[in-house]
């Protein structure tokens, strides 16, 4: 088990106030992810459409960030969210050497590599309305919000 805490002020992004910056301890051994990383997120919004973006990274003990794998999951249902978001990354085949950590970052957004959700649930292209969500990630015992690593 790796024991990730929240971490601001690493990067421009990892410092923004909306997004969540997870960082986990210096790995004691090499760590070998191949296959099909997911992120089990426990969430609320205040909108019905919305999205919810997860990258994973791997960081030196220098500090240099790799971005490992990534995913945007969206959702449109029929009334506010609140519920598990489960999420697949994309595909992986990646070595975290003995001492470096794994970042986690949770995101409403990853524009632009994907399209802005308005928030309305129209077309982005002819949309002209856009509404703001109010986002929330749980990790709490009955709750508890997790990556699922595909580890060798």
């Amino acid at each position: 088990m790796i024991g990730i805490t929240r971490r601001t002020g690493e990067s421009v992004l990892a410092g923004r106030e909306d997004v969540l910056t997870y960082i986990g301890e210096p790995l004691p051994a090499d760590l070998e992810a191949i296959g099909v990383p997911a992120a089990e997120l426990h969430v609320t919004s205040s909108l019905a459409h919305t999205d919810f973006y997860v990258r994973v990274s791997d960081v030196t003990p220098s500090g240099a960030i790799t971005h490992v794998s990534d995913a945007l999951r969206r959702c449109a249902a029929d009334r506010p969210i609140d519920g598990l978001a489960e999420i697949e990354l994309a595909p992986v085949a990646h070595r975290f050497k003995r001492g470096h950590r794994i970042r986690v970052q949770v995101a409403s957004a990853a524009y632009p590599r994907w399209d802005r959700n308005l928030g309305t649930g129209e077309p982005p292209a002819t949309a002209i309305a856009m509404r703001a969500a109010d986002q929330q990630v749980h990790h709490d015992p009955r709750r508890p919000s997790a990556l699922i690593l595909p580890v060798c």
